[in-house]
């Protein structure tokens, strides 16, 4: 199966939609706003007419109880960090979305949904963010994105093999997840073109197949991936963040108050 995860607003509110051929077939979106809260910054996962397939749930406790000890990992031997349970329409939980540190250099994304969890490989090369997605042993699936973005608006390519296509919802889900996670932008209003290159290297790099989309989907499909990885943008950019507008909005109003002072105080204004 072959998805885009589209995000269509990034100002105010993150809005996804994920897409198969030219057709909407989910819509998701998560917080904007740097609330410093998790809990109350839902992950919502829907049809294309809004009737609600998941959300996430986040326990402070739970996820305060992991974090608390720095490298906590050397004595355990794992970690968990960003732990979000998956909550069905019934708010029932079926699942979750974590990462995990089992050593240094050595982390993990991870799906867990009844008694499977697959695992997520995340890695950065050049203008290219890849995560290859295994379940055991085996590839099942790369989720693409380009770290040319305009507008904030970021863009996934999601290729699973038709064996696991039973994941798809999950693993869409669990895009905009990532995207919350580690491309938020929280409180940034931005208008313009931001091209970011960028290696990782870690444990975990050779779980990276430069050639899944090309083996598994064809060169076609391999060639309008790479097209759009390496478009060429227009560099420009604009961006106030929440913080800075009121820095602008108080010391505007601050000259103005200054002005008419000076005025009352020179007898022009009485």
């Amino acid at each position: 199966m072959i998805l885009e995860v589209v995000q269509t607003k990034a100002a105010g509110e993150n809005t996804f939609e994920v897409i198969q051929n030219d057709t909407v077939l989910y819509r998701g979106e998560t917080t904007w706003l740097p609330m410093g809260v998790d809990k109350v910054n839902k992950i919502k996962f829907s049809d294309p007419e809004g009737k609600l397939i998941f959300q996430s749930k986040y326990s402070v406790i739970e996820n305060l109880a992991e974090s608390s000890v720095p490298m906590k990992y050397v004595v355990t031997g794992e970690q968990k960090f960003g732990q979000y349970q998956i909550m069905n329409s019934a708010d029932q939980p079926v699942g979750s979305f974590y990462e995990v540190q089992n050593g240094p250099m050595d982390i993990k994304l991870c799906i867990s949904f009844g008694n499977r969890v697959i695992l997520g490989y995340s890695r950065y090369i050049g203008t290219r963010e890849v995560i290859s997605i295994y379940e055991n042993d085996v590839q099942i699936g790369q989720i693409t994105r380009s770290l040319k973005v305009v507008n904030n608006l970021d863009s996934y390519f999601v290729h699973i093999l038709p064996e696991y296509d039973e994941w798809h919802v999950l693993i869409a889900m669990f895009t905009i997840y990532y995207d919350y996670r580690f491309h938020n932008n929280s409180g940034q209003a931005f208008i313009g073109t931001s091209v970011n290159i960028t290696y990782t290297y870690d444990k975990n790099n050779k779980k990276y197949n430069k050639n899944f989309i090309r083996e598994n989907f064809g060169e076609e499909e391999h060639n309008r991936v790479e097209s759009y990885l390496n478009r060429k943008v227009e560099m420009r950019a604009g961006w106030i963040t929440v913080k800075r507008f009121w820095i602008i909005f108080g010391a505007g109003w601050a000259i103005t108050l200054l002005t008419l002072l000076i005025l009352w105080l020179t007898g022009i204004l009485y």
